[in-house]
Parts: C-alpha cells; sequence; structure tokens
C-alpha cells in the first residue's frame, strides 16, 4: 500500500475503473448521489491536498481511500458543524473527512479494506484529530460498513467513535383527485400560456440615479 499525494496519470484510468465498479450500484440503493463525475474523480486525484493511499496487486490498483483535512473540497457538508463540535481539532486543523474507500470486488474478502482504513486512521492519529465519515443505510444493513470503520477507534487506545449527525428523507405521494377542502384552490394543471407572449421590440431606458 502507498501513500500519495498525487498518483502517477497512467493509472488513473484503472481507479476510475474501480471507483466507478464500487460506487454504481449505490446510484438505486442510496438516495445521496455517491458516484462523483469523472472530471471530479480526476480533480481530487490531481489534488494534493488529498492524500490517496491506494492498495497494488502485482503493479495494478485494487482499493483506494481518500482522506482530507481541507474540508472546503468536500461537496455536501458543512465545515461549520464540524468546527463547532471538534474545537481543539479545529484550531489544530486535525478535522479529516474520508471522502472515499473501496476495494476491487475481487480482493473484497481480503484484509486489503481494513488495511485502507488503518492507513487513513494513522494519517489522522499522527495529526492527533478526529475522522469523518458518511455512510448510506444499505451499507450499513448490508455490509455493517459502520462497524468496520469502527474497528480504527479499536486499534488506537484511548479513542472513540460516534455517530454525530443522521439524515432522513421523507416522501410523500399524493394520488389524485385533488384534496377540494383544503383552505387553497386546486392549481391548474398548467399555470403556462399557450402560446408564447410577444415580446415588446422596445428597450427601455436605464434609470438615471442621482
Amino acid at each position: 500500500m502507498t501513500v500519495e499525494s498525487r498518483p502517477a496519470d497512467r493509472s488513473w484510468d484503472d481507479l476510475w475503473q474501480l471507483y466507478y465498479e464500487a460506487f454504481e450500484p449505490l446510484q438505486e440503493l442510496a438516495l445521496l448521489n455517491h458516484l462523483f463525475p469523472r472530471a471530479d474523480f480526476d480533480a481530487l486525484l490531481g489534488d494534493e491536498r488529498v492524500s490517496k493511499l491506494i492498495a497494488w496487486v502485482d503493479g495494478m490498483p485494487v482499493g483506494l481511500a481518500m482522506i482530507t483535512n481541507e474540508l472546503a473540497l468536500v461537496p455536501q457538508i458543512s465545515p461549520p458543524f464540524l468546527h463547532a463540535k471538534y474545537p481543539e481539532q479545529a484550531a489544530a486543523n486535525s478535522i479529516f473527512f474520508g471522502i472515499m474507500v473501496f476495494v476491487a470486488e475481487t480482493h473484497r474478502r481480503s484484509t486489503t479494506f481494513a488495511r485502507l482504513i488503518a492507513g487513513m486512521g494513522q494519517i489522522t492519529a499522527q495529526a492527533g484529530g478526529v475522522v469523518v465519515f458518511d455512510i448510506c443505510r444499505h451499507n450499513m444493513a448490508e455490509l455493517e460498513l459502520d462497524q468496520q470503520l469502527a474497528s480504527i477507534a479499536r486499534w488506537f487506545p484511548g479513542s472513540s467513535f460516534e455517530r454525530i449527525d443522521e439524515q432522513s428523507y421523507f416522501a410523500a405521494t399524493l394520488p389524485t383527485p385533488t384534496e377540494r377542502r383544503l383552505p387553497i384552490n386546486p392549481l391548474p394543471r398548467s399555470t403556462a400560456p399557450e402560446q408564447p407572449a410577444a415580446l415588446d421590440d422596445r428597450i427601455a431606458e436605464p434609470t438615471r440615479v442621482g
């Protein structure tokens, strides 16, 4: 396993293929999108503020983890939330986020995943910090991924592991007909005019102020 700030360009296609194969199935299993576009994935690979832990077998990558303490790089999280919860680590710039960790299907029964998350733990421990992950419900229920990540704390004396937040999604299915007892009238099916209104050819003069 290597720890790199910017992997060699020749490995990017292989890493992307592994990433896509690992996260594409979640598109139908989790509401939050876990699959970055290729351009965003490449941007993370090239960003030296993100540490990449890569597992190799016979010169080919079989697993990847990304971790960073530059929280502004991570979409859909709130750095102020983490700063407020961990003020000491925030002052030391030692709050880390585990952006992703995955292993090729052919090596998921090996120790590769454990070694990758152990490496993320080492990076965090060297800074005396805290590392944060997000896990979808599917990966908790089917893969017990939260329990696997909790092993980080057990490897480091005096550490702890906790759930710090939870996001739930709700849906209301509302079949027709509309409910006429509500205090608003039912909306028409379409509020758009059948024909677009003609544009006025004249351009209004700007209003002068002062």
